[in-house]
């Protein structure tokens, strides 16, 4: 019997506590200079003040690093440029919660080979490569998908089938020239960039303009 009612007490305590933890949701990988929401859960003493603080940022709510919750339980947090770490903190009834910040840039979409970025095919058919480097940024732990792309005008572009390798290699399909670029996509931040665009110059003959 005493053993059952220390089993029932020990459950409530560890349920109490849980119950009473404050958690923060929000971006952890962040691109300095960006605004993003922070919100906040847990059982808020509607008696107690409740304060948000931020270290390497600042609040957008009043432009400083440590804000009052009136009624709200999220902030929006503008990070610092330059910032390499940062951390968000909320106390309330002596009960204090934090999370780290980690930063990344902004996706961006690699750079073709500059000797693949002008090149000439003397006739459709000759086999054609493309070698484009890694991309960077979009979170801290990116995961890259590619998908190549072409054009005969530069503006209104097409996905090649098949074509979802970091580099290209093709052969040209027409006498016609056209442009080709990378398409990225980073699943982590749901975000999208382009490389630079190739030039295929096809000449129906060597010497040809």
């Amino acid at each position: 019997m005493r053993i059952k009612i220390a089993t029932c007490l020990l459950l409530v305590f560890f349920c109490i506590k849980a119950y009473s933890q404050i958690k923060i949701s929000g971006s952890e990988c962040i691109v300095p200079g960006t605004e993003y929401q922070y919100e906040f859960y847990g059982k808020f003493d509607g008696q107690s003040e409740i304060s948000v603080c931020v270290e390497g940022g600042l609040i957008t709510a009043n432009n400083n690093s440590c804000y009052t919750l009136n009624g709200t339980h999220h902030v929006r947090v503008i990070w610092n440029e330059g910032l390499t770490k940062g951390k968000i903190s909320i106390t309330s009834s002596s009960r204090t919660s934090s999370l780290s910040i980690k930063t990344t840039r902004a996706l961006q979409g690699g750079k073709i080979d500059t000797l693949a970025k002008i090149q000439h095919a003397f006739s459709a058919g000759i086999s054609k490569t493309v070698n484009c480097s890694v991309p960077k940024g979009g979170s801290c732990s990116p995961q890259f998908s590619y998908q190549w792309e072409r054009s005969d005008d530069n503006l209104h572009w097409a996905g090649i089938k098949g074509a979802v390798s970091q580099n290209l290699s093709f052969s040209p399909d027409s006498e016609k020239s056209f442009f080709l670029r990378r398409r990225v996509f980073e699943s982590t931040s749901n975000s999208i960039a382009y490389s630079d665009v190739a030039v295929i110059v096809v000449n129906s003959q060597p010497g040809t303009n």
